[in-house]
């Protein structure tokens, strides 16, 4: 038992870093009419978006985290897991204000149902040495690979140097950077490319995004657009690979901005869950508090974009 404990503990994960290329999904799960958490609803779209090629999905802040209990939390991390198990990549996610116990907890069990990495959030660590105390005590034994989190208004931003203290963890393949999608993302690909590291920081949310990002090593990106319509972040990408990027700007431009312009007052990803609906996934776009729920015109302006764009 010993050995096996000691194997584990020096486990380094990261030659899946080069499974991690593509457009990401985030998962934003369903709600019923009074609030319940539809599991059900959520699995179909996930079901939907693996058929239309999408390679990549996690759970995140915008999973709504913050409306979910610490069951549900689980629940939906097994449901979801079990749909994408071998047919994609699943990054499932602690919540932000788990303690390390609870962390250790969780990835024992996102391993068990068939995730195959897990972002370690977190609200506060105010400076690096708390921050890595947090990581490296979680990621010890870990049996999953680790991303590593940043978001400064958070509290739990990460600096340059402390990033290249998490690189020296065999645990971590890479992060989740709610920190800035240009100058602050440049840095972190700087830092990764001259620490010679298997290592990927993925954006939040935009094609537009992983356009100055590929450029300097970047190889995956969230797409707020694949929720709706898989097929758009997978032909921009697939015109990155091919050195196409005149057409992957177009499609940008075509379809990313506007977007974003029109749903400015909305949120992008309060908007996209109007898309499940009337793709036939889930019963109602309601949220749970915090979150707002869309109002009925809202939803028609979703609905009156896609249709304009071919894409409902």
């Amino acid at each position: 038992m010993a050995r096996a404990q000691a194997d584990r503990t020096v486990q380094d994960y990261r030659a899946i870093v080069d499974r991690i290329r593509g457009p990401l999904a985030p998962i934003i799960p369903a709600f019923g009419d009074r609030e319940q958490l539809d599991v059900d609803a959520t699995c179909r779209w996930l079901d939907w978006e693996i058929e239309q090629g999408m390679p990549l999905f996690w759970l995140t802040g915008s999973s709504r985290y913050l409306s979910l209990t610490d069951d549900e939390v689980f629940d939906l991390t097994k449901a979801v897991a079990q749909v994408v198990r071998g047919r994609a990549l699943l990054i499932a996610a602690t919540n932000f204000h788990w303690p390390v116990h609870m962390c250790r907890r969780y990835l024992e069990f996102a391993a068990r149902h068939g995730a195959q990495i897990v972002t370690l959030h977190m609200l506060y660590g105010n400076d690096d040495d708390s921050i890595f105390t947090f990581y490296r005590a979680v990621a010890e034994d870990s049996p999953l690979p680790l991303f590593a989190y940043t978001a400064p208004g958070a509290g739990c931003g990460i600096s340059p140097k402390l990033l290249e203290r998490i690189l020296d963890l065999p645990q971590f393949v890479g992060m989740k950077n709610d920190a800035g999608d240009f100058y602050e993302h440049r840095e972190f690909l700087r830092t990764i490319q001259r620490h010679g590291a298997r290592f990927t920081p993925m954006t939040g949310g935009s094609m537009m995004s992983f356009l100055f990002g590929y450029e300097f090593g970047a190889q995956a990106f969230t797409s707020a657009y694949g929720i709706a319509a898989p097929s758009i972040p997978l032909k921009f990408y697939q015109h990155l690979i091919d050195g196409e990027r005149d057409a992957a700007v177009r499609l940008v431009r075509e379809y990313e901005e506007p977007m974003l312009a029109e749903f400015a007052d909305i949120g992008s990803w309060a908007a996209l869950k109007a898309t499940m609906v009337y793709r036939g996934f889930y019963p109602t776009w309601k949220e749970r508090f915090p979150v707002p729920t869309l109002t009925d015109e809202q939803a028609q302006c979703v609905k009156a974009h896609f249709e304009a764009r071919g894409l409902l």
